[in-house]
């Protein structure tokens, strides 16, 4: 039994880590599928653009509810004929807000998904839901997540697995509350 056989999980996870060309600790946001946050360790350090030692995660979260959607994963065989941004249905986007406070140098930045049918909509959408309460706020990058690679450690071979909405009866939408914050290692 493979990992592709058990129930799959899309993850939000705030890495954080160094580059050699970087005078601070930079931070990257990436979306990421496994049984459990440790299975996704490997892609996380595939993905990481800049020096292994010392990756860490800073918080993650597993979303389950976007909008009135329930977030599921889907195998597929490959995203040959698959067009990003082409199609009118409703897609899932990350969005991330920047913000800024009178009293700190740094820009704050927060993450969020909404569902919508193009890039364009996402980001009307995300002003106005994301938005409202920011006093110096703008939206500063809507990433479709519609495609995931993510290798499966016990087969050894890459499953594609594509994001599919499927309506919420309760109309849930769940708030970005990280299901664990902290420092964990991964470089390790």
């Amino acid at each position: 039994m493979g990992i592709s056989d058990l129930e799959q999980s899309l993850f939000l996870v705030v890495l954080g880590g160094k580059h050699k060309n970087s005078n601070t600790e930079v931070h990257d946001a990436r979306w990421v599928v496994g049984i459990n946050i440790r299975e996704t360790f490997n892609q996380l350090k595939s993905q990481w653009f800049g020096t292994l030692k010392g990756l860490h995660i800073d918080s993650f979260i597993k979303i389950k509810y976007i909008d009135g959607f329930l977030v599921k994963l889907t195998e597929r065989v490959n995203f040959e004929g698959i067009e990003d941004d082409k199609d009118r249905s409703n897609k899932l986007w990350f969005v991330n807000i920047g913000s800024y406070n009178s009293k700190e140098l740094n820009e704050r930045h927060s993450f969020n998904f909404v569902v919508a049918r193009s890039g364009i909509d996402a980001r009307k959408k995300a002003k106005i839901k994301l938005l409202k309460d920011k006093e110096i706020g703008h939206i500063d990058n809507v990433k479709l997540v519609q495609q995931i690679k993510a290798n499966d450690c016990i087969l050894e071979e890459e499953i594609n697995w594509e994001v599919s909405l499927i309506r919420d009866e309760l109309n849930r939408d769940q708030e970005m509350i990280p299901d664990w914050y902290g420092y964990m290692r991964i470089d390790k």
